[in-house]
């Protein structure tokens, strides 16, 4: 899924604001509202990047067969799909090629309302991902290049479910419930009418209630570690990253995939430094010779370059 953000301004000179609306096409092309587009969003597939096992059915399909290459393809391109056969369309191609589009046209995710509303229990990664690979995966998404996105809660590791809800008209309504179950019956676990019947009613208010914050969370001991570690990596963002986007040129990105779950990307910035990456969602470690000079560490998930479920990043001077 991407999404297209177009800058509008007030008439007065006021500072911009950005609109945005979906589109699974992966459209270079797209535009919202003014002919120069302002951003795309991408988000990293996390059944595939941050999790042990790599879900195979429905739209997940599409990433399960190469998820370092599609991570990689993300981190420096921006699109994962740029015009290659998408399993989950038949073997019909997806998407254009982005590699010319700049790193700050794109905005990353690791979650948002529909990457946990539409699953079916609107489960979070904080409690269905190993701690060592979500942390991994979130020192990507907030020091790589593009625009970084936090859904609510994700800043201190929420547990709190965020469930697919409405509030329509009966009719609506019945054919709304229905349709999302149905949704569902590409999974095997919900093949079965009855195992479909116990994903939550969407017109429910309990099914609304059960998607708020718990704002008791963030005093809790596991989940202020968390919030300490977002804000020490976006600290590291404002003071590293930031002030060296700008300029950045065309094709600035590369990947290089070195196994089924692992990947290094470089990024050329905009004042000629070079930004890399090692990240390692694999069981084992990487080869120690397919580590690169990377310069001045600006953070580790891990004590090692390339300890398994682990992201480095490093900083080389122009």
């Amino acid at each position: 899924m991407s999404t297209t953000v177009g800058p509008l301004r007030g008439t007065e000179g006021s500072n911009p604001f950005l609109s945005s609306g979906e589109s699974g096409a992966n459209s270079s092309q797209s535009k919202l509202v003014r002919p120069t587009v302002a951003a795309r969003t991408r988000r990293f597939h996390h059944e595939t990047s941050t999790s042990g096992r790599a879900k195979r059915s429905g739209f997940y399909a599409d990433y399960a067969a190469q998820p370092a290459t599609h991570l990689g393809r993300a981190l420096a391109e921006g699109f994962a799909y740029q015009g290659q056969s998408s399993p989950f369309r038949g073997g019909r191609p997806r998407g254009e090629p982005s590699a010319a589009l700049p790193a700050t046209a794109f905005v990353a995710f690791l979650q948002n309302h529909d990457a946990v509303g539409n699953q079916p229990f609107g489960t979070r990664l904080s409690t269905r991902a190993a701690d060592p690979a979500l942390h991994a995966s979130i020192a990507i998404v907030l020091l790589s290049p593009q625009i970084p996105l936090l859904f609510m809660g994700e800043e201190w590791g929420s547990g709190q479910p965020f469930l697919f809800f409405c509030d329509f008209e009966p009719g609506l309504g019945d054919a709304v419930r229905e349709g999302r179950r149905r949704e569902f019956a590409h999974f095997p676990e919900f093949r079965d009418d009855a195992a479909r019947q116990r994903i939550p009613d969407p017109t429910l208010s309990s099914t609304f209630e059960m998607s708020k914050l718990d704002w008791a969370e963030p005093t809790r001991q596991a989940h202020a570690a968390w919030l300490a570690r977002y804000r020490q990596l976006l600290e590291i963002r404002r003071r590293e990253i930031v002030p060296r986007l700008h300029g950045m040129e065309e094709f600035a990105g590369c990947y290089r995939a070195l196994g089924a779950r692992s990947v290094i990307v470089q990024w050329r910035l905009g004042d000629g430094s070079q930004l890399c990456l090692i990240a390692n969602f694999a069981a084992e470690p990487v080869s120690a010779a397919d580590i690169p000079d990377m310069g001045r560490m600006l953070y580790a998930s891990a004590e090692t370059a390339g300890t398994p479920q682990s992201a480095t990043f490093g900083l080389l001077s122009p």
